[in-house]
């Protein structure tokens, strides 16, 4: 058993195959050790541990890794509703902006679409959704934004949580202690012993985009993810994470107080623009700041009819 346990640290290997048409017939043994030999049932976990714990540091550090290739830029700090194209400073003081590697961060576009459809099965956003493979998109030369980023990531963590804990209960906890308390304990500390360096990953990857975004649209489009994406996940499988339960809310904490200072960002952005264009010749015209500031709150009514 140990050296099928051992046979997993390839990186080549499908794990869920694996469990499920190896160790899984391995599965009366180990119960039987917990019951009557222990000693070599801790031993028998240990292993598990360390090398599943190392499998899926490797493979989300890849994974992640390779969705950052394909981000593109959403926005700087040149990118404020009232922040003015003649306030941009151009290479040797050109008047001609440079092209920039990026989208419109005032357009929502298509970009609400990474929310899903209504109609996606049984109406949750979210719902039967994979995680795309990268060596696909990066031969179709394929781009995304922050919000595609993490749903993807997010995606993967969630699909992959939900059947180690499930092969976790099935496989460490015998039919005898399932239901007990104490066993829920037990499930939940092999879990987090494996599965802390994805959850790592994740917080770093939101903390780190946030720290230097005004991307309001982007952040709004996160914390609704985490909603209609990764928590409609666990409830459709019926499975309750305790550690991707808290890693959802802890990108929810993470996320929404740098969107309200992103806010303030622009307001703060709108109010100079008030104050300088008072010394300004009136213009009949819509201001651009004007068509910004409507794209950028009107995520939320088309948001509405999303899943939640």
């Amino acid at each position: 058993m140990l050296d099928k346990i051992e046979g997993l640290r390839s990186l080549n290997t499908n794990v869920y195959i694996i469990q499920t048409s190896v160790l899984s017939k391995y599965q009366a043994l180990n119960h039987f050790l917990i019951e009557h030999h222990p000693e070599a049932a801790v031993e028998v976990r240990d292993n598990y541990i360390h090398v599943m714990r190392q499998y899926y540091l490797e493979h989300f550090s890849a994974y992640y890794h390779g969705l950052k290739k394909l981000e593109q830029a959403a926005g700087d700090k040149g990118d404020l509703v009232g922040y003015e194209e003649a306030q941009r400073t151009y290479f040797f003081g050109s008047a001609k902006p440079t092209v920039k590697d990026k989208r419109n961060v005032f357009n929502i576009g298509t970009r609400l679409e990474v929310l899903g459809r209504p109609s996606d099965n049984s109406g949750d956003s979210g719902h039967g959704e994979q995680a795309i493979i990268l060596s696909l998109a990066q031969e179709a030369n394929k781009t995304i934004l922050f919000e595609e980023l993490f749903k993807n990531y997010l995606l993967a963590l969630v699909d992959n949580a939900i059947n180690e804990y499930r092969f976790i209960t099935n496989f460490f906890l015998s039919s005898h202690a399932r239901n007990r308390s104490a066993s829920n304990e037990m499930a939940a500390m092999i879990f987090d012993h494996i599965f802390e360096p994805p959850i790592v990953i994740g917080k770093n990857c939101v903390k780190q985009h946030v720290e230097l975004s005004v991307d309001l649209l982007g952040m709004l489009l996160v914390i609704r993810l985490v909603d209609s994406c990764g928590k409609a996940e666990t409830r459709r499988a019926a499975v309750d994470i305790p550690a991707v339960r808290a890693f959802l809310d802890s990108v929810t904490a993470l996320v929404w107080p740098r969107a309200k200072e992103a806010i303030e960002l622009h307001i703060k952005s709108i109010r100079r623009l008030g104050a300088k264009s008072r010394t300004t010749k009136l213009d009949a015209h819509p201001h651009t700041a004007s068509h910004s500031m409507h794209m950028k709150v009107s995520v939320w009514r088309p948001a509405e009819g999303q899943g939640n």
